[in-house]
């Protein structure tokens, strides 16, 4: 990966960490409970599981062999 993307990626990714603490720990302050760490991972872990449905849905479409390959061959 050239230097300019890892630094970007790297940019990016602690901006986002920032902003994502910081909206957590206002919440958590705003409400006064523990449980907005729970509901916003299971946020995340129902957002993951949609798109890898419909990116498994469009491999399908595109025609993307679905079966399993065997592992020595």
């Amino acid at each position: 990966m050239p230097f300019d993307y890892a630094a970007l990626f790297s940019f990016v990714g602690l901006v986002s960490t920032f902003l994502g603490q910081t909206v957590v720990e206002y919440l958590i302050k705003k409400y006064k409970q523990d449980s907005v760490v729970i509901l916003v991972i299971g946020v995340v872990m129902v957002v993951a599981m949609i798109l890898m449905a419909l990116v498994g849905i469009m491999n399908i479409i595109n025609g993307a062999p679905s079966s399993f390959s065997p592992l020595c061959g």
